[in-house]
């Protein structure tokens, strides 16, 4: 899967329902959808409008921001530029 333009594919970082403090939480207290993913492809961007995020960090988005998509069985989302916050330096 490759994206195009100012896209972005996230693959999302599956919730634990285990709280930080080590608190065990129910299924419907755990967020179906975290705004957490590892950046599995990035688009060429636009004339003028550079893409800043490189593929293989783990970046924090927007939460429902973009579109669900499900490829062999994987669940991915796939977002503009714009709607990540912040990324991860390995």
């Amino acid at each position: 899967m490759i994206a195009v333009g100012q896209n972005v594919i996230i693959k999302p970082i599956k919730s634990d329902n285990v709280s930080e403090g080590g608190i065990i939480m129910a299924e419907s207290f755990v967020p179906k959808r975290k705004s957490k993913g590892i950046v599995v492809s990035v688009g060429k961007g636009n004339k003028g409008k550079p893409m800043l995020i490189p593929t293989n960090v783990v970046c924090y988005h927007i939460k429902d921001a973009g579109v669900e998509i499900e490829e062999n069985g994987e669940q991915y989302v796939i977002i503009p530029q714009r709607d990540i916050l912040a990324y991860e330096l390995n």
